[in-house]
């Protein structure tokens, strides 16, 4: 029995998008970068990364004010998705990469406004 070559190319591009997908992820370690709350001056923070894949854990750690887990992290388009809360209010962010093999974008809360995370890996050994 043959395979077309369109199904041939479909399942090659398939197994492309998991490959690229499964080699998505965050350096294991702390981070450090910054978190800026709608219309304030940026905060520094850390974040603490842990486990890969599905079992991705991230906590945001705001010096004096304690911590924050990111919940519901998941990939779309190369880009890290993911939620918080501050608060009552839940927070969705969307982070694109940097040359920097950072990440950096806008979070919005339930009212609307948006604020900016960026998150800088630690340095390779």
């Amino acid at each position: 029995m043959a395979i077309s070559l369109q199904v041939t190319l479909a399942i090659a591009a398939a197994l492309a998008g998991a490959s690229a997908l499964s080699a998505q992820g965050l350096q294991a370690g702390t981070w450090t970068g910054t978190m800026t709350p709608p219309n304030e001056s940026a905060a520094a923070v850390t974040f603490e990364v842990a486990g890969s894949g599905d079992s991705l854990a991230v906590t945001m750690v705001l010096p004096g004010m304690g911590s924050t887990p990111f919940s519901q992290i998941r990939w779309d388009a190369g880009k890290l998705l993911f939620q918080w809360h501050a608060g009552d209010m839940l927070v969705k962010c969307e982070l694109a990469k940097q040359d920097n093999g950072g990440y950096r974008g806008p979070c919005t809360d339930d009212k609307g406004m948006t604020g900016q995370i960026e998150m800088v890996p630690p340095s390779k050994p």
